[in-house]
């Protein structure tokens, strides 16, 4: 994976159904971004590259919701 910078402000989501992971919306490599993020055994998240996972790009979830809206 290529280096990750995050950046701008970030709004936090909440957690997964089984609270392992914790979600965000920030920018991460200048595209604005879903985050997924380790949480930590205490619950908490640092929200930063040291539990970063994996972003998906909103433009790209975007796309997927007005296929689904539209079948």
């Amino acid at each position: 994976m290529e280096d990750v910078k995050l950046g701008g402000t970030m709004v936090t989501l909440g957690t997964d159904l089984n609270r392992e992971y914790a979600w965000c919306l920030r920018k991460v490599n200048e595209v604005d971004c879903i985050c997924l993020h380790k949480r930590m055994p205490s619950g908490s998240s640092y929200f930063n590259e040291k539990d970063f996972v994996t972003a998906i790009p909103l433009e790209r979830v975007e796309s997927c919701a007005k296929l689904l809206i539209r079948g």
